[in-house]
C-alpha cells in the first residue's frame, strides 16, 4: 500500500498575516492621498469662512473687496489678482481692487468691454476660464499683461442669483495648468463674494438715498428760513457738489433784457473767475438746456459739439463731463443748474435725477 500523503499544513495565521500586511500596505499608500484631501477640504472651508467673516465685518465695499482679494490670492497660492465690477452706466467692467501688480497695470487693464479678453468673456458667458499661459492665449486683449509677466490664470464670474456683478481673477507668474479643484474653489468663493458685494451695493445705495433726502430737507428749510438768495443758492450748489462728487458747479440765470446767461452762483475750483461772466443763449450745453427746457448729461464734453470751450480757456479749468437741469417757474425757464467734472467716473442718470430735484426748490427761491 502506498503511504498516505498528507496535505501540506496551511497556517491560518500566516494567511491572515499576509492579508493584514497587504491591507496595511494599502492603508499606508492611501494615507498621503487621504491626508491631502482632508487638508484641501480644511483649506477650502477656512477660505469660505474667511470670505463670509470679512463680508460681515466690512460693510464698506472697497475695504471688503481689498480684504477678500488678499485672502483668495493667498489661499490659492497665487501672486496676483483682481476684482472687476460692472459699471451699469457705461456697460464696462471697472477694476475695483487689485493685488500683486502696479498702478500702471491697473490702468492698462481697466474699463473692459463686455466680451473683451478673458474677464469680458467670462462675464458675458457666465462661465469660468482657466489658462496655463495667458500671454500665449489668443484671448489676451491688453498687452500690459505681458509686461507684468503673468502666465497661469483663472477668471470666474461674480453673480448673485441672476444679477451679473463682475469678475474675480487670480494669476501666477509661472506657466502651469490650473487644477480643476482650484477653479471649483474659486467658483465657491466667488458665489459668497457676489452675495456680499450685492449687499454692500444695496447698502451704499440706501445710504446715498438717505443723504439725498437729507439734502432736499436742508434746502427746503433754508428756503423758508434764509432771506439771502445768494446764501440759499450757494448752499444748494455746495451740498450738491459734495454729494455728487463734482469738482465745480454753477447757477446760471437768464438776463431778462439781453437774453444772455450769467454765472450767478459758483462753487468749486476757480469759481471766482466765473462769477458774473455771461454768454449768448445759443452757446454751450447750458444754453441748449435753457432753450429746450430739457436736462442734459454729457459724459465726455470733447465729443459733444454743444460744449462751449471759452470759459475753460479763460479760467484754466478742464471740464471733462457735465450735467445740467433747467430752472423752471410756471413753465418759464429762468436759468439752469450745472455740475461739471465728476471726480470719480462719470455722471449718471441718478446724478441728473438729483440735480433736477434740486432745480425745483432753487427756482422757487429765485422767484
Amino acid at each position: 500500500m502506498f503511504p498516505m500523503l498528507k496535505a501540506p499544513r496551511t497556517s491560518a495565521f500566516k494567511v491572515g498575516e499576509g492579508s493584514m500586511n497587504d491591507n496595511g500596505a494599502l492603508q499606508r499608500l492611501e494615507q498621503p492621498r487621504l491626508y491631502e484631501i482632508e487638508r484641501r477640504r480644511a483649506e477650502e472651508l477656512a477660505a469660505i469662512n474667511l470670505v463670509v467673516t470679512v463680508a460681515n465685518e466690512t460693510p464698506q465695499l472697497q475695504r471688503m473687496l481689498d480684504r477678500i482679494l488678499r485672502a483668495v490670492v493667498a489661499v490659492l497660492d497665487m501672486e496676483a489678482g483682481g476684482i472687476y465690477l460692472l459699471d451699469e452706466r457705461t456697460d464696462t467692467l471697472v477694476l475695483k481692487s487689485w493685488l500683486g501688480v502696479d498702478e500702471s497695470f491697473a490702468e492698462g487693464v481697466d474699463h473692459l468691454k463686455i466680451g473683451e479678453g478673458f474677464c469680458g468673456q467670462a462675464f458675458a458667458s457666465g462661465e469660468s476660464i482657466a489658462s496655463e499661459d495667458v500671454c500665449q492665449d489668443p484671448r489676451l486683449s491688453r498687452e500690459v499683461v505681458r509686461d507684468a509677466g503673468l502666465c497661469a490664470a483663472a477668471f470666474v464670474p461674480l453673480r448673485a442669483k441672476e444679477r451679473k456683478l463682475g469678475v474675480l481673477w487670480v494669476a501666477s507668474r509661472q506657466k502651469r495648468p490650473i487644477p480643476s479643484e482650484d477653479v471649483k474653489l474659486l467658483e465657491t468663493l466667488a458665489g459668497q463674494m457676489a452675495l456680499a458685494i450685492e449687499n454692500a451695493l444695496l447698502l451704499e445705495e440706501a445710504r446715498k438715498r438717505a443723504r439725498e433726502l437729507a439734502l432736499l430737507n436742508e434746502v427746503s428749510l433754508a428756503i423758508t428760513s434764509v432771506l439771502d438768495i445768494d446764501q440759499v443758492l450757494t448752499l444748494i450748489m455746495s451740498k450738491a457738489s459734495e454729494l455728487l462728487g463734482a469738482e465745480a458747479g454753477s447757477v446760471l440765470l437768464r438776463d431778462g433784457e439781453s437774453g444772455e446767461l450769467v454765472f450767478s452762483t459758483c462753487v468749486g475750483e476757480r469759481s471766482e473767475l466765473l462769477r458774473g461772466r455771461r454768454f449768448p443763449l445759443d452757446r454751450g450745453v447750458a444754453g441748449w438746456a435753457v432753450r429746450r427746457g430739457e436736462p442734459a448729461l454729457v459724459a465726455d464734453v470733447s465729443q459733444d459739439e454743444r460744449f462751449y470751450e471759452e470759459f475753460d480757456a479763460a479760467t484754466g479749468f478742464h471740464t471733462r463731463s457735465l450735467i445740467c437741469a433747467p430752472l423752471k417757474v410756471r413753465e418759464k425757464v429762468i436759468g439752469v443748474l450745472e455740475m461739471v467734472s465728476k471726480t470719480e467716473g462719470n455722471f449718471s442718470a441718478d446724478d441728473l435725477r438729483l440735480l433736477r430735484a434740486l432745480a425745483l426748490p432753487a427756482a422757487i427761491a429765485i422767484e
